[in-house]
């Protein structure tokens, strides 16, 4: 690869210029970012139809019974959750229609890239796995996610001070970045972001952790653990009953490995605030750190590569899938010399309950 064509992979450690902090922190409306697959900002402005939420509930939805000893059928239904059954005398039992948030569906497939559609009427001779198929009404998903989903994205803000006593100090680094709320008790949210946003210089003594959530409100925040193997941080805040409630972010039960599927990032990426962005999941591969990144971000397990955009101010912000659900942790993009967007990485949601694992043992 020529100097010309080399792309320039960068991490970034949400550092923004006081200009862009100042005009952050005076609106207090939600800013929408939607981009295509290719990651090009397309529709950026504030979502105001209440009208597009639609209920978050497959509860009451089930697969009938097939015959003891049918073929074993596996229904993905694509929205989260993936039902059994059996054939009856050989035939695959065609249920009453999956409903996925925000989408209609179209019918059922025997192949994960709905390539194959699948004839009810044709007897089995093996086990079978059904995929179902949705087409998505974005602009429903954009406003079901800033009227619910939204709530679990915050702001995550460190400063770092070299204190010689309580009247001098200096500031040593300071940056911005994203995060996500993963879990609550009865007196704290947890807070998941990158270990590069929270990072202690060598140089400072005193760091010092806030939090903003999506409504502008700031919390002091306290760091429980870090890892830059991972590069991932677990933060806490105190509950305020004077500020509304905010939601926990529901965890995707595995790792996407669809190339193709469509995601869906939330952060604030070049002092937006709120940002969501739409693309798909390209491939898992390994990101090339930098010697002197290390000690801020030291990963060397495959990460989830996909399209969406994001920028400076993104690190630690949440991947979701269509469903909403936690898919990884966004921590660096690539971009051309021209600086135009060209691939995101994120850690992959089985490596961010590694790191969580770490830290219940």
């Amino acid at each position: 690869m020529n100097d010309k064509n080399k792309n320039n992979i960068k991490i970034y450690y949400g550092i923004i210029i006081i200009s862009l902090l100042l005009i952050g922190l005076s609106l207090g409306f939600i800013i929408g970012v939607k981009t295509n697959k290719n990651g090009k900002v397309i529709y950026q402005g504030t979502i105001h139809d209440s009208d597009y939420v639609y209920p978050y509930s497959y509860d009451d939805y089930s697969i009938p019974e097939g015959d003891q000893e049918g073929f074993r059928v596996i229904y993905k239904l694509m929205n989260g959750h993936t039902l059994e059954s059996t054939t009856v005398n050989n035939c695959v039992i065609k249920p009453e229609n999956p409903e996925k948030i925000c989408a209609t569906f179209i019918n059922w497939y025997s192949d994960e890239y709905y390539n194959d559609l699948f004839d009810f009427s044709v007897k089995v001779n093996k086990d079978i796995t059904l995929y179902a198929k949705y087409e998505i009404d974005y602009k429903s998903l954009s406003n079901y996610i800033y009227e619910y989903t939204i709530k679990s994205s915050v702001r995550v803000y460190a400063e770092g001070y070299y204190y010689i006593n309580q009247f001098i100090n200096e500031e040593i680094s300071s940056s911005l970045g994203s995060g996500v709320i993963i879990n609550e008790d009865n007196k704290y949210y947890y807070v998941l972001t990158n270990n590069h946003v929270i990072y202690k210089p060598s140089e400072a003594n005193v760091m010092k952790y806030y939090i903003l959530d999506c409504y502008n409100e700031q919390y002091d925040a306290t760091l429980i653990y870090n890892s830059n193997s991972y590069d991932l941080a677990l933060l806490r805040i105190t509950k305020n009953s004077k500020y509304e409630k905010l939601n926990v972010i529901k965890f995707r039960s595995e790792a996407p490995d669809i190339t193709g599927e469509e995601i869906i990032t939330m952060g604030n990426p070049e002092g937006l605030i709120n940002a969501i962005s739409y693309g798909v999941i390209n491939n898992y591969d390994y990101f090339k750190v930098k010697e002197s990144d290390k000690d801020r971000s030291n990963v060397t397990f495959k990460v989830l590569t996909h399209s969406a955009y994001i920028n400076s101010g993104s690190s630690g912000g949440a991947l979701l899938d269509t469903n909403l659900e936690l898919c990884g942790i966004n921590f660096a993009d690539g971009s051309s010399e021209d600086g135009s967007h060209l691939i995101s990485y994120s850690i992959p949601i089985d490596k961010v309950n590694e790191f969580l694992d770490l830290i219940s043992n």
